[in-house]
């Protein structure tokens, strides 16, 4: 059976105006809807590049080839469809969820946690006792410490 032998250029992928070679890689193309996707979840551009399996470089390079202006504005842009898409679910949970309603209250109707135990000494205070006669005085057990 005779072999014959085969130009191995005649399997190299075309493209246009570049000639096969040895260090030739076909240009990938980038799926911008995949992109915009993944941009609404936050995405950064690494993390991007590493789902589209090419470089970051190469990221920023078919975003300069298709759309004007620099690519983080736009990447910042369409973050915003997913900062949408968050809020509506945090506005649809916070009906069932009580800690949800709580946030929400606070980052948008300016509520707050009151910690503050505001006593300003005006008001008298009544001392019950419960026990048999008359109840003990207070002493400071710490006060020895605190002078140290």
């Amino acid at each position: 059976m005779p072999t014959e032998k085969m130009n191995p250029d005649s399997f190299a992928p075309q493209s246009k105006g570049r000639s096969p070679g040895k260090n030739y890689k076909p240009k990938k193309e980038v799926d911008w809807d995949m992109v915009k996707k993944l941009c609404q979840i936050q995405c950064t551009q690494d993390e991007i590049a590493a789902v589209l399996e090419i470089s970051e470089d190469t990221l920023i390079k078919a975003f300069k080839e298709v759309f004007e202006g620099p690519p983080r504005d736009r990447f910042r842009e369409w973050r915003k469809g997913g900062n949408c898409s968050l809020r509506r679910k945090q506005w649809k949970l916070a009906d069932s969820n009580a800690g949800m309603a709580i946030f929400l209250g606070k980052q948008y109707l300016g509520q707050e946690d009151d910690y503050g135990h505001r006593h300003t000494g005006n008001v008298p205070v009544t001392v019950t006792n419960f026990g048999d006669g008359d109840p003990e005085p207070w002493i400071n057990k710490n006060a020895d410490e605190e002078k140290k």
